[in-house]
């Protein structure tokens, strides 16, 4: 083993190896800070792993230079600057920092990845274990996130879910009593449930509707300056934080506001009351999915016609077709669950004997 290090200890002895001096150092180090700033100023974030990691890199550094280390100081010298941007961006606190600086306490579950296991029975897609864990726990809060966290749901202290239109009403009126919502309005696509709709009627909010797809919602956000956006699947936008969905800053502006408002997760979102909403998928041909062309059939006119008069008052009828199957797409909300779901399958039959 003594003669491997040796013929290895001369190998690197014989390369040239440049001198670092603290000129050197110095300059690395103003580097580190601009950095380092750029990065609080952007994501606004108090990264102390990130300050520690750097100081233990150059103690390391600074401890071969004294000791005449030639090849440690020629490895750091090669790789100190990507040691240092791996630090900006790995060491950079993440949720669970971020809430324990809200002072909160946190427990967390599922966090033990081993590449293959994405979303298996957790995450946003599997609410049931966070839901247990959180009642069990007697935690105020649980957030759930996605396979890439640029989306969040979350589940009340007693295990209810709370989904992105609830989050959205949550931060919504917050920002609303706080004069931070501009022209008092919230961005929703059109499947956001008539609850929120609702919620916002009474408390003076404005929902914006766009197409289905966070792409519609940030279009018409960035256009008219507004600042709370999203989808029902938890895919929010703060644009004063960010220009795209991001689950953990949602998160802590949710858990943020049960701080400072002192209230529970589940009085806070009972601002809003959750419609019963059925979606049933009826398969057509592709060429006939589009509006224009399943209204030409006067037996599925009327059946529309029909439904919108019978829910005018107490509830949605929303027909989209699929943008990327030969789908047609039948919701419907009202506060009767049995009778919608009997109207949805009644005109998705419909269309699958008229337009197949």
């Amino acid at each position: 083993m003594e003669a491997v290090f040796s013929l290895l200890k001369e190998y690197f002895y014989v390369l040239s190896f440049p001198k670092v001096g603290l000129t050197d150092i110095l300059e690395i180090l103003i580097i580190a800070f601009t950095i380092y700033h750029v990065s609080l100023w952007v994501k606004k974030t108090r990264a102390w792993a990130l300050v520690k990691g750097i100081l233990i890199l150059f103690l390391c550094y600074i401890i071969a230079y004294l000791l005449d280390m030639s090849v440690i100081l020629w490895i750091f010298n090669k790789t100190l600057a990507i040691g240092i941007t791996a630090l900006l961006i790995v060491f950079q606190p993440e949720l669970r920092k971020a809430l324990e600086e809200l002072g909160a306490e946190v427990c967390v579950i599922n966090d033990s990845p081993n590449g293959i296991n994405i979303n298996e029975n957790c995450g946003s897609t599997h609410l049931e274990n966070l839901a247990a864990f959180v009642t069990e726990c007697g935690a105020y809060v649980g957030l759930a996130f996605d396979g890439d966290a640029d989306r969040v749901l979350a589940v009340d202290e007693n295990g209810h879910i709370v989904d992105g239109d609830k989050i959205m009403t949550v931060i919504g009126l917050d920002m609303k009593k706080n004069g931070k919502l501009p022209d008092n309005t919230i961005v929703a696509t059109v499947m956001s449930n008539l609850g929120f709709f609702v919620m916002g009627e009474e408390n003076g909010i404005n929902i914006k509707r766009t197409k289905v797809g966070d792409r519609y919602v940030l279009e018409e956000m960035l256009k008219n300056n507004h600042l709370i956006g999203g989808e029902q699947s938890g895919h929010v936008i703060l644009l004063e934080h960010n220009t795209t969905g991001d689950g953990l800053v949602t998160g802590i502006q949710l858990v943020s506001v049960l701080k400072h408002s002192g209230k529970r997760l589940s009085e806070l979102a009972s601002a809003m009351q959750v419609y019963p909403q059925v979606l049933i998928n009826a398969s057509v041909k592709n060429e006939l999915k589009n509006e224009e062309n399943y209204m030409k059939f006067p037996e599925i006119k009327q059946a529309i016609e029909a439904l919108e008069s019978e829910f005018k008052d107490t509830g949605r009828v929303l027909i989209r077709p699929s943008g990327t199957e030969p789908l047609v797409r039948v919701m419907i909300e009202g506060k009767d669950e049995n009778l919608i779901e009997k109207r949805a399958r009644e005109l998705a039959n419909l269309f699958e004997a008229k337009l197949n």
